[in-house]
């Protein structure tokens, strides 16, 4: 269909995008079905999706390593929007690129923070957001102490539970296996 690094979409991909997020399903998914990077599907769709309320603690870890705060950014919104300062200036004053204040002010990045944007009002909710998709639980298999997956399966069919609990029992200490089968 696309090449992966080249997705360029007609305006029906970008409909049937939006629809397939308004049904709701994962990032992801989509992009695996319109063989494109998920990037390229949330640039088109991010205005379906409502931003998440994070905690006091997750908005701090998501402001590590940058040089803006909640309230910079809030007056770069402010400016950006009712004082109709253009955005490289704002940039030059705060200390960030072009693109960055930019996308500030259109309500692309930082979008859980509450405010006023070019798109409209940013009101951040609190939801579980689940999407669908074709991917299957399973072990993580990334782990260091790793369980090989035959085992977990095996252990998995003479319990009647897929591997994945199979893993968290294991971890929590409900179920002990052979030391042989232990460790990858």
């Amino acid at each position: 269909m696309y090449n992966r690094y080249n997705s360029k979409f007609s305006g029906s991909h970008i409909d049937r995008m939006r629809k397939l997020v308004e049904d709701g399903f994962a990032i992801h998914y989509i992009a695996r079905k319109f063989e494109c990077r998920a990037n390229a599907v949330w640039f088109h769709v991010f205005d379906l999706i409502p931003p998440q309320k994070l905690s006091k603690e997750q908005q701090k870890r998501n402001l590590r390593g940058s040089n803006l705060t909640i309230s910079k950014v809030q007056r770069i919104r402010k400016m950006g929007v009712k004082d109709k300062i253009p955005a490289n200036a704002i940039a030059r004053i705060f200390g960030i690129s072009n693109t960055a204040a930019l996308s500030i002010i259109k309500g692309r990045t930082f979008r859980w923070i509450p405010g006023e944007t070019l798109s409209g009002e940013i009101i951040p909710i609190e939801y579980e957001y689940t999407a669908k998709t074709d991917r299957k639980r399973g072990p993580k298999m990334g782990s260091k102490k790793r369980v090989r997956a035959g085992v977990l399966k095996k252990y998995g069919k003479i319990h009647g539970v897929d591997a994945s609990t199979v893993c968290k029992w294991v971890k929590q200490g409900k179920l002990l296996l052979p030391p042989k089968e232990r460790i990858v």
